[in-house]
C-alpha cells in the first residue's frame, strides 16, 4: 500500500474591502458557476445596504449574525442493532460557519424580493436574533438535546 499524502489546505486570501477571510469565504459560498465578481458585488452591496439603512458597522453586524446562527452541536445517524439512532456530535468551527452561511443564504433565497436586499435583511434579522436562520439553529440544538441519551453510541 502506498502512503497517504497530507492534504495541502489552500490559504484563502482576504477580501479587499474589509480585509477579512470570513467575508471572502461567504462570497465563495454564494458564488455560482465561477462568477466571483458577481458574488462579491452581492456581498458588498448588501453590506452597504446595512450601513446605509441601519447606520451600523456592517462587519460587526455580520460577525454577530454568524455567532447567532452558528450551531455548536449537530445530529449524526448511526445504526446500532438494526435501529437508527440520532446521535449528537460537536461541530468543528469551520463546519459550524459553513452551516450558518448556508442557512442564511437559503433563507434569503426563499424571500420574494431581490437577493441583495433579502440577504441584507436576513443578516440584520439574524443580528437581532429574530431570523429563520436562528430558529434553524435552535431546532438543531433541540433535537440534539432530546437525543442526548444516545450520545454513548458514538464511541
Amino acid at each position: 500500500m502506498r502512503k497517504k499524502r497530507k492534504i495541502k489546505i489552500r490559504e484563502i486570501e482576504r477580501d479587499f474591502f474589509f480585509n477579512k477571510k470570513k467575508i471572502k469565504k461567504i462570497t465563495n459560498y454564494i458564488m455560482k458557476d465561477g462568477k466571483k465578481n458577481k458574488a462579491e458585488k452581492i456581498i458588498y452591496t448588501s453590506l452597504s445596504y446595512i450601513r446605509n439603512k441601519y447606520k451600523k458597522n456592517p462587519y460587526e453586524v455580520f460577525k454577530i449574525c454568524i455567532k447567532n446562527t452558528k450551531p455548536v452541536i449537530s445530529i449524526k445517524r448511526k445504526k446500532v442493532g438494526g435501529v437508527y439512532f440520532n446521535i449528537p456530535i460537536k461541530l468543528r468551527k469551520k463546519k459550524g460557519y459553513y452551516i450558518a452561511c448556508k442557512n442564511i443564504i437559503t433563507n434569503s433565497k426563499k424571500k420574494k424580493y431581490t437577493f441583495v436586499k433579502s440577504f441584507a435583511e436576513e443578516i440584520y434579522n439574524s443580528y437581532l436574533g429574530i431570523s429563520e436562520s436562528v430558529s434553524n439553529r435552535d431546532n438543531i440544538h433541540k433535537t440534539a438535546e432530546t437525543n442526548r441519551a444516545f450520545a454513548h453510541f458514538l464511541y
